[in-house]
């Protein structure tokens, strides 16, 4: 029922077209206007400071800017004085469970002793992960701190993810989140100290860290080249996982699964 020249007539007649389209060289009433305004550009004068006709042009412009300042003040006033009376009323706060009887204003969200516990308890339980775990911890952890040199997120990125959970087939993607989110934050609270602990998370067969370590090469190297910053970072975890294991006790050499 609608053929291309009526869609395309109704496509033009749009409001937000047709506004600019009705003053253009579109508009067969407007043809007129084109050579008048060659016609003002070519004999314009302009006038002088002392023209009256200059002087209440001026006069007209400031009367409407201060119109348009008083409308702006009034109207803002007005949903003030509205707001206040319609939210302030008694009857509308009782209402919403808000009375003068409520007693003080509770504490703002996160400034409660209880909430800094809690934030204390945190940081103390994930610095006392800082050697716990075993090769996926070490992986995941060794992966974030050569990214974040990136300073950004892109398909590399995740790639690189992809390929570290292909490499530990046995762990569930639920897992695999919770130890990156995990090592995510013992590298914000103790970048330091959790490179320097990398030695603990490690085999401590020399051939299975060469493996591990080659694995994870590969995998930050495979969707793209490193800048230098990253590339010193990889260096400096190579140079740590690589060195002498230091004897731990069993309950702390939580080996995970093998790489």
């Amino acid at each position: 029922m609608v053929g291309p020249q009526l869609a395309h007539a109704v496509w033009k007649m749009h409001p937000l077209r047709l506004s600019y389209s009705l003053l253009s060289d579109k508009n067969p009433m407007m043809h007129g206007v084109g050579a008048w305004a060659e016609r003002a550009r070519a004999e314009r004068a302009v006038p002088s400071s002392a023209n009256p006709f200059v002087a209440m042009q001026e006069h007209f412009s400031n009367a409407v800017v201060k119109a348009l300042d008083v409308y702006r003040d009034v109207r803002d006033q007005m949903s003030e004085q509205m707001f206040h009376a319609v939210y302030g009323s008694p009857v509308i706060q009782a209402l919403y469970g808000i009375s003068a009887n409520s007693g003080d204003p509770r504490p703002r969200p996160g400034s409660s002793p209880r909430t800094r516990l809690a934030f204390e308890a945190e940081i103390a339980y994930l610095r006392s992960r800082l050697a716990e775990g075993g090769t996926l911890e070490a992986g995941a952890r060794m992966i974030i701190y050569i990214s974040k040199a990136q300073h950004f997120i892109d398909a590399r990125s995740f790639e690189v993810l992809r390929r570290l959970l292909e490499a530990h087939p046995n762990v569930t993607l639920e897992r695999f989140k919770a130890v990156l989110r995990e090592q995510w934050a013992i590298l914000a609270i103790d970048e330091r100290g959790a490179i320097a602990a990398l030695n603990e998370l490690m085999p401590s067969d020399a051939g299975e860290r060469r493996e591990i370590l080659g694995k994870i090469r590969s995998v930050v190297t495979a969707s793209g080249g490193l800048g230098d910053d990253a590339q010193r970072r990889l260096e400096e975890v190579e140079r740590l996982a690589n060195t002498k294991h230091r004897d731990m006790p069993p309950a702390r050499r939580s080996r995970g699964i093998a790489g």
